[in-house]
């Protein structure tokens, strides 16, 4: 084995509720968007009734009550969402364990004080560095969730990157 075959590095933590909403919005953020950009027209669809042609009749009152209609209802979405996602979090007891990471140059192994999986590089679809986490796909909805503040120092991050890079595919 060589030194590089060797290395192994620890991330350790208990992924807390903010971290998780984090990977929501990343994961969700697409249908967040198309929702808040299909909100405005719909609303001044049935505000107007279906007299599309008919829209620039409307007065600056009529705008600010579509535009506030509109702002409630995305409003509504997200804490909608917020309400699911927290439930979620809530009833997942292995999210909510303290989960060890041993990242190698091979693969990943995630332990909790029931479970331990190992996962290849080449069993994640993807992998996403945001500005405080990792996010490891298994599958368009499932991720292993690493955030940097489970890192040791900034040189096992700066390791852990250059994992990521050598086993790009």
């Amino acid at each position: 084995m060589n030194q590089k075959e060797s290395k192994e590095i620890t991330a350790k933590g208990s992924l807390a509720f903010a971290q998780y909403m984090k990977f929501i919005m990343y994961r969700q953020r697409k249908t967040f968007s198309i929702v808040s950009i299909v909100s405005l027209p719909m609303f001044i669809v049935l505000y107007n009734g279906l007299d599309i042609i008919n829209v620039h009749y409307l007065s600056i009152f009529d705008y600010i009550l579509v535009l506030l209609s509109s702002l409630i209802y995305v409003l509504l979405i997200l804490l909608g969402m917020f309400f699911k996602f927290f439930r979620e979090y809530k009833n997942d007891s292995l999210i909510r364990q303290e989960m060890t990471y041993i990242l190698t140059s091979n693969s990943i192994r995630q332990v909790t004080q029931k479970v331990t999986a190992t996962y290849y590089w080449n069993d994640f679809i993807t992998i996403k560095e945001q500005k405080d986490l990792f996010l490891l796909y298994l599958s368009k909805t499932r991720a292993i969730i690493i955030p940097k503040t489970f890192f040791k120092n900034t040189e096992d991050i700066r390791q852990f990157k250059q994992f990521l890079k050598d086993n790009k595919k």
